[in-house]
């Protein structure tokens, strides 16, 4: 088995070079393909529960740090830069909320999730609650963060 590393932040990804590795085993950083772009995505990896973070508008998945390291290795941390935001391959021709939902699906079928928590902040707590609305069988849980809804936003 032959590991490459790769700095993030102050810690260090492993990309896989086995193809027989889970996904999960390590961590990796690197551009997740989706339609007419690639999202940048960081999987911290391990046997934890994976819980997938979801940023606020104009945010990037560094807003993620401090939260990543108090709550540490008992999760699989999975963020990642939506459209329009952080490091992202190209434009899309695509920014609606509706593929927004659809790209969380994207991301952890990359990662090779089937359930995951959820946890998004503003922006992305739209985002997460409805994902979490359309995945109830995926859905672990959901953490909504700033993200004010009217009483009847389900209806």
């Amino acid at each position: 088995m032959m590991l490459n590393s790769k700095p993030i932040g102050n810690k260090i990804a492993l990309s896989e070079k086995n193809e027989n590795l889970s996904h999960s085993q390590f961590a990796w950083t690197g551009m997740v393909s989706i339609d007419d772009t690639a999202l940048s995505v960081t999987d911290t990896g391990g046997s934890g529960i994976p819980v997938i973070y979801l940023n606020g508008q104009f945010a990037n998945q560094g807003y993620w740090r401090k939260v990543i390291v108090e709550l540490g290795s008992e999760f699989r941390h999975i963020t990642f830069d939506e459209r329009a935001r952080g490091k992202k391959s190209k434009k899309s021709a695509d920014y609606s909320f509706d593929t927004c939902v659809k790209d969380v699906d994207a991301i952890l079928a990359a990662r090779g999730v089937e359930q995951a928590l959820v946890v998004g902040w503003s922006y992305g707590a739209f985002v997460a609650a409805h994902w979490a609305s359309r995945n109830p069988d995926r859905c672990l849980g959901a953490v909504l963060v700033d993200g004010a809804q009217p009483y009847d936003w389900m209806n």
